[in-house]
């Protein structure tokens, strides 16, 4: 896991992750939290629903794919991290690895998709990669609202099949809306 280092920045060897690093009383974050890592190719929503998740807006957000460059990391709490990560297909081949070169570093994957766009073409193969990493990963169908109401349960079970993600927890969410959130 990253080393903590001062200023609010986590060093990982030479390699430099963003950080807010204050809980939420103020305080210094703790040496060691768990971290939730946000994770899936550009554009499927992974900056909004970190906003969403937090209830703030604490990352920026644009409609052109790609807009997240670096792996940031929100507290929760004391305990629990939020990582919003760039897009897996990011088209600069070195801001698409930071997200796999962050992998080690997690405890638990949200592998998001556009349920209304249906998972790409890498996103078999990218969830076998963060499977074989180790830590759990649940799949999270973002942009749920986009598709009607009574489309989504036949949506769900084919996107499902054409992940390979039968017997992983599944979620449909909308960050947008909030739909699927606590």
């Amino acid at each position: 896991h990253p080393a903590r280092a001062g200023g609010g920045v986590w060093h990982r060897g030479l390699d430099v992750v963003a950080v807010v690093s204050e809980s939420k009383d103020g305080s210094e974050a703790p040496e060691r939290q768990v971290v939730l890592t946000l994770i899936g190719r550009v554009n499927v929503g992974k900056s909004t629903l970190c906003n969403a998740i937090l209830r703030r807006e604490v990352t920026s957000v644009d409609p052109r794919a790609g807009w997240t460059k670096e792996v940031t990391l929100f507290p929760l709490s004391d305990e629990l991290a939020l990582a919003d990560t760039p897009g897996l297909d990011d088209p600069n081949p070195a801001v698409a690895g930071r997200a796999f070169d962050f992998v080690g570093h997690s405890d638990l994957f949200l592998h998001l998709h556009n349920l209304d766009e249906g998972v790409g073409h890498s996103a078999r193969e990218a969830l076998a990669r963060l499977r074989e990493s180790g830590p759990p990963v649940a799949v999270v169908f973002n942009k749920g609202d986009l598709v009607p109401a009574a489309e989504r349960p036949a949506r769900l079970a084919q996107e499902t099949e054409k992940l390979g993600a039968q017997g992983l927890p599944i979620f449909v969410t909308s960050a947008m809306s909030g739909e699927g959130l606590p």
